[in-house]
């Protein structure tokens, strides 16, 4: 007979998409991005896609060590605030 896995009270084993970019303070995007370069691994349970605590576990210990600080998404980092910096506004507001 095989042990039983003690299980921590609150503890889950997957996380929706919406969940995971909760969690990690990310994106949906970025998330996609991340499954899309096989970064993340998922699983479907009836029709929700899923992705193993243990995957985003890892990927928060390599955000915390700047393996993916740069580059999670094309274009996420390094924008400026507002794409029209520096552009003067006229009344009508159209820049000058």
């Amino acid at each position: 007979m095989a042990k039983k896995m003690p299980i921590a009270h609150g503890q889950k084993f997957f996380y929706r998409r919406q969940e995971a970019a909760w969690s990690l303070g990310m994106s949906l995007r970025a998330i996609d991005y991340m499954i899309a370069d096989k970064r993340l691994t998922t699983r479907r349970v009836g029709r929700c896609v899923v992705i193993p605590a243990g995957d985003l576990q890892r990927v928060a210990e390599q955000i915390l060590n700047s393996d993916l600080v740069e580059g999670v998404a094309p274009g996420m980092h390094g924008r400026p605030a507002s794409s029209t910096a520096g552009v003067k506004s006229t009344k009508n507001g159209k820049g000058a």
